[in-house]
């Protein structure tokens, strides 16, 4: 068993606490895997999207990937709405609004929008306590 395994094995899914960084990382893998389609552009973009992210300011490549496949792991293992909510724990309410767009720009990412993406980001506004946005 390598050694980020055993790392996976030895958290504890049902009593974790997040860091910071790692709530907000948790709205982007939520965006990723609403759609039920995990595909590697948009984990590339959501890394993208993250190292310009002062939160992330000295994370290195490596660090993010093990954070985020931790929080994959998280999704798969507890599911989407119990990371959101986890996430939103620890996340402070100024840094919300920053995690949401990430999601929308994740979900936008690969060009189609899915009723289920709509559904998620309609969700997270209300778990995140975001006001609606004014139609355009």
């Amino acid at each position: 068993m390598d050694a980020f395994k055993k790392m996976l094995n030895s958290r504890d899914f049902d009593n974790i606490s997040l860091s910071k960084a790692e709530a907000f990382a948790a709205i982007g893998v939520c965006a990723l895997a609403a759609d039920n389609l995990l595909v590697p552009d948009e984990m590339e973009h959501l890394l993208l999207l993250l190292s310009e992210i002062p939160l992330f300011k000295g994370y290195s490549q490596q660090r993010k990937n093990k954070m985020l496949n931790f929080l994959l792991e998280l999704v798969r293992r507890k599911g989407i709405e119990t990371t959101i909510v986890k996430a939103k724990e620890t996340l402070p309410p100024e840094l919300r609004s920053a995690a949401f767009q990430v999601a929308k720009e994740i979900i936008w990412s690969d060009g189609e929008y899915h009723p289920t993406e709509e559904a998620f980001l309609q969700h997270l506004r209300q778990v995140l306590e975001l006001p609606e946005e004014p139609d355009s």
